[in-house]
């Protein structure tokens, strides 16, 4: 087989079909069992294809693909290939996930792939379905590296009791033309960039430049989402770890779109950029449901999205750390090292209830109805504070917490005396971008502001049930017009070639692999 053209011409840092090789080869496992593939990978070589027959067939071992070894001078990859999996088709090759969770989780997935930059890698023709045992809880099948040429197509994730495809490091790629059919509340995509530019956490991809319509991201396209009986908060695509997706032309049901914010995964940054447009969302069933998506960090697109069904709202916005303190980032209500805090103490005083009480009792004090809402008030005994909600002349009620607190609930003792302070902006939170490069652990440093820049989000021409659809924000540090704009075009983007191009490449690569 010559290699065409339009190969050479996109991977330009693989040299002929494979590092020298004159021709690729086809390369069948003789069963669809992993101990035949993990040998027919195991012989394949740069440009091969692996070829899983039909047929049905119950794994209980992960399949790897390369492996990444951590010393002290840093990871060391091996075995990375140029390869591309293929099946027989949807519902004709059908892989079975029984593979039990692992102690270290790492070999608690199908597939465990290891990718390296110039060395493209693609799954394609496959069921991978649901089993009746325990299994590992990170995903059915998990993509892992450097490789800026990856491609997920024509995969369908079958009830699976478990996420079906997470992709992490610093990867860019597609994944087109897959179904994904959901069990009650499991993702069906996780995306993070942790690896972003060699560093981790994610702190490499909020420490670089926005690359909104480009090809620095993973593309999630001409897709199926459903999820079916009770899982009606089911997401499409979930992230964090500097994550950056975009998720275009899928048709969802009974889904919704969101991210983590930095906050409640603890040292792992938020979700930095999301562009969702050109989408259909559907959802049946009669029971309300609150919202199609929300964001809890970062920037993001949002336009000609089609929702019609019993949503409720559209998108959310909001930032969780104003109403609680995650470790290692403390809370962002005016007092964080990490966020840009307002310097003014605005009120003082103390509990004048009972002891236990979820509400504050200020007597004495002659506040205006609701002047508190959005600042943050701090209990300074127990040492934390939490988003006000709401307050009258002498009283203030603050959101209910769904994290654990130290000491228990936030609640007030006679006497506990109070401050109510405010930040500026949020670490990561809606509307932020590009800043200093953090780096380490505990705590990561430097321990201050990191000048983040201000990018807002932009959404239009998105539709609930034919009415206009519009980003809601839910914090005062949150406002339209700065942080987000409703019915606005983002000015200057254009979004990137569609279909994405790798598409085409892969096909060219791979004569008689599904398009």
């Amino acid at each position: 087989m010559r290699c065409p053209v339009a190969w050479l011409f996109l991977a330009l840092e693989i040299v002929a079909c494979g590092e020298g090789r004159a021709s690729a080869a086809r390369v069948p496992a003789a069963s669809g069992s992993p101990a035949d593939v993990q040998a027919a990978v195991d012989a394949a070589k740069d440009g091969d294809t692996v070829l899983i027959p039909a047929g049905t067939f119950v794994w209980r071992r992960a399949v790897r693909i390369g492996t990444v070894n951590w010393g002290k001078d840093g990871p060391t990859t091996t075995g990375q290939k140029h390869l591309t999996l293929q099946g027989a088709g949807i519902d004709r090759t059908i892989l079975v996930n029984e593979v039990p969770a692992s102690p270290s989780g790492s070999d608690d997935s199908m597939f465990v792939i290891h990718t390296v930059e110039g060395k493209p890698f693609r799954v394609t023709g496959l069921t991978l379905k649901g089993g009746s045992g325990e299994v590992g809880q990170l995903a059915a099948l998990r993509v892992l590296g450097t490789s800026k040429q990856v491609r997920i197509d024509h995969v369908k994730f079958h009830h699976l009791p478990t996420r079906g495809l997470y992709l992490n490091g610093d990867i860019y790629g597609v994944i087109d033309h897959c179904e994904f059919l959901i069990n009650a509340w499991k993702q069906a995509i996780w995306v993070g960039h942790s690896a972003w530019g060699g560093h981790s956490y994610g702190d490499g991809s909020w420490a670089s430049p926005l690359s909104l319509g480009t090809e620095k991201a993973v593309y999630i396209e001409d897709n199926v989402f459903r999820a079916e009986g009770t899982a009606t908060a089911t997401a499409t695509v979930d992230s964090w770890m500097g994550g950056r997706w975009v998720f275009r032309h899928n048709r969802v049901e009974n889904m919704t779109i969101a991210n983590h914010g930095t906050e409640s995964s603890g040292r792992w940054r938020g979700c930095f950029s999301m562009e969702v447009h050109d989408n259909t969302f559907h959802r049946p069933d009669p029971s309300p449901w609150a919202n199609v998506g929300g964001s809890r960090s970062g920037t993001c697109v949002l336009f000609n999205n089609a929702v019609t069904g019993t949503y409720q709202s559209f998108f959310i916005v909001d930032n969780y750390r104003e109403f609680h303190s995650f470790s290692p980032w403390g809370a962002c209500d005016g007092t964080g090292p990490y966020d840009l805090n307002d310097p003014a103490v605005y009120e003082t005083g103390a509990h004048s209830g009972a002891n236990g009480s979820a509400v504050v009792a200020a007597a004495g004090k002659h506040w205006r109805p609701d002047q508190w809402a959005g600042y943050s008030i701090h209990n300074l005994r127990r040492g934390d504070s939490c988003r006000i909600a709401a307050n009258t002349a002498t009283t203030i009620s603050v959101f209910p917490d769904s994290y654990a607190r130290k000491g228990g609930p936030f609640s007030w003792n006679t006497g506990d005396k109070f401050q109510i302070r405010k930040a500026e902006v949020c670490l990561d939170g809606i509307g932020r971008s590009t800043g200093l490069l953090l780096s380490g652990e505990s705590p990561p440093l430097p321990q201050k502001w990191p000048g983040q820049a201000l990018e807002p989000l932009y959404e239009w021409n998105n539709t609930l049930n034919g009415k206009d659809a519009d980003i809601q924000g839910r914090s005062i540090l949150v406002q339209e017009g700065r942080e987000y704009y409703n019915d606005t075009p983002r000015p200057g983007y254009k979004p990137y070639t569609y279909p994405h191009p790798l598409i085409a490449f892969f096909d060219e690569i791979v004569p008689g692999a599904r398009k």
